[in-house]
């Protein structure tokens, strides 16, 4: 039977009053001893080697007595007998009483009255089993941790279970000692968290991370093959399998090297949307969660799986969310000056916000990054995103192209000279393309009759899934097949859905315009 560690916290004097544990206790011999011990003042101890013995107490009628001193911090107790080490009870500022039968080990059939906090400690033991124990399951632990940071009881389960078990990792111990109030931090076992903490980390940073290594888990599967997707060498976007992993009860491992950090995505055979994360050199940890969707689609009920993940220790990940969560463009340049070698800061600039802001902002803060970067593949693409955005901005002449339909036509561009032309790149696997089609459909029904049509041109490599997209989907406007073109570069399209709005000139005149934006720009345009 595995002991019931239960521990205990004292923040202030509680006065003069000592409190009490009373047992009562079948199968304790009677006039046997049995004793109450706990750690010295200074440190906290492993639960079979309290050794400062507090009181002692003889057994009649199976019953006994303790009464627990007041301390200034928590502490472990231990009942033991002359051969039976019973379970740990936790007494704060309440009086604890139980009965039940003593074994060789442990205590069975107990019932307890009294200890708050002893009840609270019951449910992070239950999430932090050792036995049931999930990379997932010890997250939730670390969160749970966090909130009672603030509670002595939080941090002496921590203390156990990162000092004796090492349960917890040590990513884990940084997140909860950050949130450690200030006026908790003198105390003996947050120090002794720290200390070993401290010295943990010192033995590591004297090895140079020069390789990753991912260890996942993906609950709910047992077997499987897990994928890493890194960008082709040589480019930013063109995604490449680079390494697969075997699932063996829901863990896999990858090892490998990048240059820099890097974006990459963990995707298993079988399910859709993978984990997107910024990988670099150094231990990674990756959570999966698999998530069933179900979705109409013309009249028929779709369902697929797909990931959710949580990734801890990536620095360049919890950069990344950081930077991308800034939006005034002031914030932006702050960091920049602040982070001008920043390898996520320059990836930011050559994918999000090359997507997003001018191409004057973009070379105002390209400037502004160190030049030492100017010989890396995401300066050059900050560069040629310039580049190509104001010869692609409002006001420019959409470039020519001549594709073949759906029906195995060629069509140009020019064809459609003296209407205004949606250009819609998508492809059959892209959820938020196949998104966006009611409101094409809606637009297309509204506007068509007053000179409005649409283009839309798929970028799928497999032609039998875009048949029988198109199949599902029933768009009514013309429909061309880019694959083996220039199409991609003539448009500089990064991502789709890309949406372009051209007047009858054959004039850029909207860009990525989405749901209501579309609505809102044909209404201008053509409500007349």
């Amino acid at each position: 039977m595995k002991y019931l560690i239960i521990l205990c916290t004292f923040l202030f004097n509680l006065g003069t009053n000592a409190h009490t544990i009373k047992g009562k206790i079948a199968g304790l011999k009677e006039g046997s001893t049995v004793y109450l011990s706990t750690h010295p003042d200074h440190k906290i101890e492993r639960k079979w080697v309290l050794s400062q013995r507090v009181d002692s107490a003889i057994v009649k009628n199976g019953m006994f007595e303790f009464n627990v001193p007041n301390s200034p911090h928590g502490r472990l107790w231990q009942l033991r007998g002359d051969s039976n080490y019973l379970k740990y009870y936790f007494n704060k500022d309440e009086n604890i009483t139980f009965e039940g039968r003593a074994l060789l080990f442990g205590l069975v059939g107990e019932n307890i009255t009294g200890g708050h906090d002893r009840i609270l400690l019951e449910d992070i033991f239950s999430i932090l089993d050792n036995d049931m124990l999930t990379p997932i399951g010890r997250r939730a632990g670390v969160e749970w941790l966090k909130r009672h940071a603030s509670e002595d009881v939080g941090l002496f389960a921590t203390a156990y279970f990162y000092l004796i078990d090492r349960v917890l990792k040590d990513g884990d111990i940084q997140e909860i000692l950050e949130t450690v109030p200030i006026d908790k931090q003198n105390l003996p076992y947050y120090q002794q968290i720290r200390d070993a903490y401290k010295q943990n980390r010192s033995v590591q940073a004297t090895k140079l991370n020069e390789s990753f290594i991912i260890n996942g888990y993906v609950e709910g599967i047992l077997d499987g093959i897990a994928e890493l997707v890194l960008p082709k060498k040589g480019t930013l976007r063109v995604p490449e399998i680079v390494d697969s992993a075997i699932i063996e009860n829901g863990y896999f491992t990858f090892c490998g090297q990048v240059p820099f950090p890097q974006y990459c995505n963990v995707g298993i055979r079988g399910t859709n949307h993978p984990v997107g994360f910024y990988l670099e050199n150094s231990p990674i940890e990756l959570n999966i969660k698999i998530r069933q969707d179900t979705y109409k689609q013309n009249g028929k009920e779709i369902s697929s799986k797909s990931l959710q993940g949580r990734v801890y220790g990536s620095h360049s990940e919890k950069e990344t969310r950081y930077i991308s969560a800034l939006r005034d463009q002031q914030d932006i340049e702050n960091w920049i000056s602040n982070h001008p070698s920043n390898m996520p800061t320059l990836m930011m600039l050559a994918t999000q916000w090359s997507e997003t802001y001018s191409p004057d902002q973009l070379e105002k803060w390209l400037n502004m990054m160190d030049p030492n970067l100017s010989n890396r593949l995401a300066y050059k693409e900050v560069l040629k995103q310039i580049t190509k955005h104001r010869e692609l901005a409002i006001g420019a002449s959409a470039p020519e192209f001549s594709l073949p339909s759906d029906k195995e036509k060629k069509i140009s561009l020019k064809d459609f000279r003296g209407k205004f032309v949606l250009l819609d790149f998508w492809a059959s696997w892209c959820g938020p393309c196949r998104g966006e089609i009611p409101n094409l459909k809606k637009a297309w029904a509204n506007f068509h009759r007053k000179g409005f049509e649409i283009i839309s041109i798929t970028i799928d490599k497999n032609e039998q899934a875009w048949r029988k997209a198109l199949a599902d989907e029933q768009m009514p406007w013309t429909q061309l097949n880019g694959k083996g073109s220039k199409i991609q570069e003539q448009y500089n399209i990064q991502g789709i859905p890309h949406i372009l709005l051209i007047n009858p000139a054959g004039k850029i005149v909207g860009i990525n315009l989405r749901g209501e934006k579309l609505e809102k720009k044909l209404q201008e345009l053509l409500s007349h």
